[in-house]
Formats: structure tokens, C-alpha cells, sequence
């Protein structure tokens, strides 16, 4: 299945979806807006799918009728990255254990939007807020030695670093 590099708006990003899985829906969302975008999001999940909530950067909390996880026999799950990580500190560790070796082959490959340098780490931060950033959005500064790279991603609750070492 050829998949569209980007589809623009909530409409036609489940339009897109329906029409690419022959109307059957997909397996598994995972949603890191919330609020406008749940309902969306269980619109566009096949018989016995599941959503996973996992922020709420729409900014609202969102109201769900459990007559519409009950159509479909949806699963419905709140995934509370922080919670691992406060009451079991290892768990972030072993889950690094597990990344870094896929990283390092190049089997996981994060989709990079814009590029900004440093200087304009505001116009970065905008670009998140604005909801304008397609894939992660990368600061850099090459006038230190090393060179490094800052990965900005949902509106700055998740950073993740590069360094050329």
C-alpha cells in the first residue's frame, strides 16, 4: 500500500484513511491531540480497533459517548508516557536499551519536517503551536563543536538529541 506523504486537515486526513484501507478502517490509533480529534480518530478504526490517547495538546479534554466504542467493540485506552517513568525510573532506560540498537541500523527513521538554527528556536516552537509542522521539527547549531541537533516534537513535551560526537 502506497501511503500519501502528508494528507492536510482532519477531513481529508479520514477520508484519506477510509479510502486507503477500502472503507475496513485501521487497526490501532495512536492520537496525541485529544479533544476535536477522538472523534475522528474513532471514525476512521476497523470492527474490534483500538485508540490510544496519548496527550491532550488540542488543549481540551475530550467527551466521548461509550455507545460509540460499543458499535465497532473499539478499545479505548489513555497511555500516560510520564507515569512509566515517575513510579518505574528504569523503564525509560529499558526502553532506550531497546530503541538505540534499531536507531543505529537505520530501521527507525523519524519523519523530519523543518530545520531551524538555533537563533530561531522561537520560530520553531511556533511552528509546533500553529500546527503547521509536518514530521519533527530539528534546531541545530554548527557554531559548536560538536556539532549537535535538537529534536523538537508535540509542542515541546518530548525532545530527543543528536550529537555527532
Amino acid at each position: 500500500m502506497e501511503l500519501p506523504e502528508f494528507v492536510g486537515g482532519a477531513d481529508a486526513f479520514e477520508d484519506a484513511v477510509l479510502e486507503l484501507t477500502g472503507n475496513r478502517g485501521v487497526d490501532i490509533v495512536v492520537d496525541p491531540v485529544g479533544a476535536g480529534r477522538v472523534s475522528g480518530s474513532l471514525r476512521i478504526l476497523a470492527r474490534e480497533g483500538r485508540l490510544l490517547v496519548v496527550g491532550s495538546t488540542g488543549g481540551d479534554v475530550a467527551q466521548i459517548k461509550v455507545d460509540s466504542l460499543m458499535r465497532n467493540n473499539l478499545n479505548l485506552s489513555g497511555v500516560g508516557w510520564g507515569a512509566f517513568w515517575v513510579e518505574q525510573p528504569s523503564y525509560l532506560q529499558e526502553q532506550w536499551a531497546a530503541l538505540l540498537p534499531l536507531l543505529r541500523a537505520g530501521k527507525l527513521q523519524p519523519v523530519i519536517g523543518r530545520r531551524f538554527p538555533l537563533e530561531q528556536a522561537s520560530q520553531a516552537l511556533l511552528e509546533l503551536d500553529e500546527r503547521r509542522a509536518q514530521g519533527k521539527v530539528l534546531l541545530t547549531s554548527s557554531e559548536r563543536q560538536p556539532s549537535w541537533s535538537l529534536l523538537v516534537s508535540g509542542a515541546g513535551v518530548m525532545f530527543g538529541w543528536r550529537c555527532s560526537c
